[in-house]
């Protein structure tokens, strides 16, 4: 049985992608909370005043504190070791993925280009039907 998604936190600079995205959830997910934050500054210092939420996910390339170094300090403490961290990125560079994976990211995902798209990603990520990278692919 799956875990049912209550509380989604995203981090994106680029409005557009951020509206996309939330809006998606909204659309086809409106039982879920959703918390935002407009960069990693702002999400880090937004998490330690909320409650814990289910899902993070995370732009790859951020001003003041990246994606990646957002996702290595939620990793690094405790409190989120259960929350599922997504990267989320026009980035499609093998390299950003593996590192990411690495660092402890659960998916990686390349922005889709369609409103369709990101409606069809945001269903299977409410839904808990997101495809957790292989193992292989991730470095310990």
């Amino acid at each position: 049985m799956l875990t049912p998604i209550k509380h989604i936190v995203v981090a994106d600079d680029d409005r557009d992608d951020l509206d996309f995205f939330t809006d998606a959830i909204k659309d086809n997910c409106p039982d879920i909370r959703v918390t935002v934050a407009e960069d990693g500054s702002e999400l880090l210092y937004m998490l330690n005043k909320i409650s814990l939420p289910d899902i993070i996910v995370l732009d790859l390339n951020m001003p003041r504190i990246s994606g990646k170094d957002c996702l290595i300090a939620l990793r690094k403490d405790g409190k989120y070791e259960k929350v599922s961290i997504v990267i989320y990125s026009t980035s499609s560079n093998l390299k950003d993925i593996e590192e990411c994976l690495h660092y402890g990211a659960n998916h990686y995902i390349t922005k889709p280009s369609s409103m369709h798209a990101i409606s069809t990603l945001v269903k299977k990520l409410c839904n808990g039907e997101m495809e957790l990278y292989p193992k292989e692919f991730k470095y310990n």
